[in-house]
């Protein structure tokens, strides 16, 4: 296995990822009654070479208290646009997407009572069927979970710098990854 690392630039933190360590980020939140552990609040952030396991991805959200399991799953499609995929090309700057990912589990605990998340990404290449990404969390109910689960990976596609390659039986091509742009307020950079 692989072994993903970085540091983080805003706080000097140096983290290392080696699948399937659920135990990444730790997020401790104070509320007015009492705080809530580690162990209820724990974020999962992982990007890897390897291939990423859905039943791991689950094993790691799980809690007694959620009633909710909700997940993303994104696989490497066999067509796009009448092209046939061979397979699909993943890179990152690693550094950047894990702090980036961060933030984003930040952001869905702002927006919903979750238990637990998970975000997994894959890198290098993934072949047809294969999983690429991986959104999980837990929940008290569902609907919560269910729109965590959307915003998480419209949010890793909108703000991770995470690129991805289609290799067609004729040809290769890089991809936007934002597919969700319109839904964000994204300025152009000034060129320098």
């Amino acid at each position: 296995m692989n072994l993903s690392s970085g540091i983080n630039a805003e706080y000097g933190d140096v983290f290392a990822f080696h699948p399937p360590v659920c135990t990444v980020f730790v997020v401790i939140i104070m509320n007015t009654s009492h705080v809530i552990t580690a162990e209820e609040k724990v974020d999962s952030i992982l990007i890897t070479s390897d291939r990423i396991d859905v039943s791991e991805a689950v094993k790691c959200v799980q809690h007694d208290g959620a009633g909710a399991i909700s997940t993303f799953i994104g696989t490497t499609r066999d067509n796009f646009q009448g092209k046939k995929v061979i397979k699909l090309e993943y890179e990152a700057y690693t550094p950047m997407a894990l702090s980036e990912m961060k933030k984003i589990c930040v952001r869905m605990r702002e927006k919903w009572s979750l238990v637990k998340i998970a975000l997994w990404h894959r890198i290098g290449e993934v072949g047809v069927g294969e999983t690429s990404v991986i959104v999980a969390v837990s929940s008290v109910h569902r609907k919560e979970g269910l729109e965590a689960v959307s915003y998480g990976i419209d949010e890793i596609k909108a703000w991770a710098p995470i690129w991805k390659k289609e290799y067609y039986e004729d040809g290769s091509m890089w991809k936007d990854n934002c597919e969700s742009c319109h839904h964000h307020q994204h300025k152009e950079k000034p060129h320098t």
